[in-house]
C-alpha cells in the first residue's frame, strides 16, 4: 500500500493500519525488496512518533518515499522531534512539492503540525509567504505570538539594493533602475552619506551633525525620522514595517545599511583595487578595478562636505591604479592598451593632464602623429588657460620619456 492509504487506514482503524505495516515489511524483508521495506518503516514511524523510530527510519529513506509520502508527513510534522536532515533536503530540493503542503497546513493555526510547518516554511518559503507568517506571529496562539517567523525569511528572499554610485548615481532593486536625482534629496543624501561611513552605519549624532547641521536637535531628529520613511519607501513603494526586508535601519541610535542586502560600486571598486595591488604582476585585476571606475563618488552631492573625504580617496586610488597599470603596459609594450586607457582615463577626469602627456606620447610612438599633434593642441590651451604656464613644446612631449 501506498503510504498515503496506510496513514488514512490508520485514522480509522490504527491497529489494522499497524497490522498491515507489519505484514508489508517482513514480507518485503524476506523479498530483499529494500526500498519497500524502507517505506513500510517510514510509515510505521510516522504512525507512533518514536523520535528514535523516526529518525532511523527517515535516514534510510529514499528520496522518492519522502515525496511520495508528502501528505502524511506534513500532517505529522509534529510527531517527528526535530526536523529530520533529511526531510530538510527534500524540502530545499523539492519547494514545489512540500511548500504548498505546508501553507494548506497553516491554513488551520491549532493544527499541531502548523508549528513545525511554519518552521519549515521560515526557512524554505518564498517572499510571498512573509506576510502569511508575519500574521501568524500576531495571532494569540502561545506557539506563533510575538514571534520573528518572516522576518529572516524577508531577508533571504528580498532582491538586493545595488547602488551605483561612481558617476551619475543610481540605485537597482529587482527590475527597477532609479536615479538618484529622481527621488527625495534628502532620502539620496541620507543613502549616500551611510555609504561613506564604514561598515555603511553611523551614530545618529554623526547623522544630524553632517545632514542637519544647522537644525536644532529635536527637529533635526524628526526630520531623520522622516527621511529614514521616504527612503524606505523609494527603495520600495510597498514598503511595510512588518513585513519587509529592512534595507536601512535606526535602532538604538544607530543609523545603518544592511551589508547584506545592500552593495556598491564605491565598496567593489576599492576591494578590487585592494585585490589587484597585492598582486601587482596581474595586470587583468588591475584592469578589471580601473573599469569598475566610470566617475567621481556620487557627483549629485559634490559641495556636501561629509562626501568629500570618500570621493578624494576612491578618486586617488583610481589614478594611482591606472597610472601604475599604464606603466606596465608600456614596460611590457602593449602600447595600444596604454593609449585606450589614457583615453579612458581622460573621459573620467579630464584635468589628469599627466595622461594626456603620455597620451600624446604614446600616439606618436605608435606613429599616429596626427592624432598626437590634435591631442597637443588641447593640452598645450589647458596648460596656459587653466594653469597659465606655457606648455613644453610638441617635440619635447613627443620624445620626452
Amino acid at each position: 500500500l501506498e503510504l498515503r492509504a496506510l496513514i488514512e487506514l490508520a485514522r480509522r482503524d490504527y491497529p489494522a493500519a499497524r497490522a498491515r505495516i507489519d505484514e508489508g515489511q517482513a514480507l518485503a524483508r524476506r523479498q530483499g525488496a529494500g526500498l519497500l521495506e524502507g517505506r513500510f518503516r517510514l510509515s510505521r514511524a510516522l504512525l507512533d512518533g518514536d523520535l528514535n523510530e523516526v529518525s532511523d527510519a527517515f535516514a534510510h529513506a529514499s528520496a522518492m518515499d519522502l515525496l511520495s509520502a508528502a501528505e502524511p508527513i506534513v500532517r505529522n510534522l509534529h510527531r517527528l522531534g526535530p526536523t529530520p536532515p533529511s526531510l530538510r533536503e527534500s524540502v530545499a530540493s523539492w519547494p514545489q512539492r512540500w511548500l504548498p503542503l505546508l501553507r494548506l497546513t497553516l491554513a488551520d493555526p491549532s493544527d499541531p503540525a502548523a508549528p513545525p510547518a511554519a518552521t519549515l516554511l521560515d526557512e524554505f518559503g518564498e517572499l510571498g509567504d512573509v506576510r502569511l507568517l508575519r500574521k501568524l506571529s500576531r495571532t494569540r496562539l502561545k506557539a506563533f505570538r510575538g514571534s520573528d517567523l518572516g522576518r529572516g525569511l524577508a531577508r533571504r528572499r528580498s532582491p538586493r539594493l545595488i547602488v551605483h554610485d561612481l558617476g551619475q548615481a543610481s540605485f537597482e532593486i529587482g527590475p527597477r533602475r532609479v536615479p538618484l536625482s529622481s527621488i527625495r534629496r534628502r532620502a539620496a543624501g541620507l543613502l549616500c552619506f551611510l555609504l561613506t561611513r564604514k561598515g555603511h552605519s553611523a551614530t545618529r549624532d554623526q547623522v544630524l551633525e553632517s545632514l542637519w547641521p544647522e537644525v536644532d536637535p529635536e527637529a533635526a531628529l524628526n526630520s531623520l525620522n522622516q527621511t529614514l520613511y521616504f527612503l524606505r519607501r523609494d527603495i520600495e513603494p510597498g514598503y511595510n514595517d512588518d513585513y519587509s526586508a529592512q534595507y536601512a535601519h535606526f535602532e538604538s541610535d544607530m543609523v545603518w545599511l544592511d551589508r547584506e542586502l545592500v552593495s556598491t560600486e564605491s565598496v567593489a571598486f576599492q576591494e578590487q583595487v585592494s585585490r589587484a595591488l597585492a598582486v601587482p604582476d596581474d595586470l587583468d585585476a588591475s584592469a578589471n578595478a580601473v573599469a569598475l571606475y566610470r566617475g567621481r563618488f556620487a557627483p549629485e552631492f559634490e559641495y556636501e562636505e561629509w562626501a568629500s573625504g570618500w570621493r578624494e580617496l576612491l578618486h586617488g586610488q583610481y589614478l594611482h591604479l591606472a597610472e601604475t597599470l599604464m606603466g606596465r603596459l608600456i614596460r611590457d609594450g602593449r602600447l595600444l592598451e596604454a593609449a585606450d586607457l589614457a583615453v579612458a582615463v581622460l573621459g573620467v577626469d579630464a584635468t589628469a593632464d599627466h595622461f594626456e602627456r603620455e597620451l600624446i606620447w604614446l600616439y606618436g610612438t605608435l606613429g599616429a602623429r596626427s592624432a598626437a599633434a590634435e591631442q597637443y593642441g588641447h593640452y598645450a590651451e589647458v596648460q596656459r588657460t587653466e594653469y597659465g604656464v606655457e606648455p613644453p613644446t610638441f617635440d619635447e612631449v613627443i620624445s620626452g620619456r
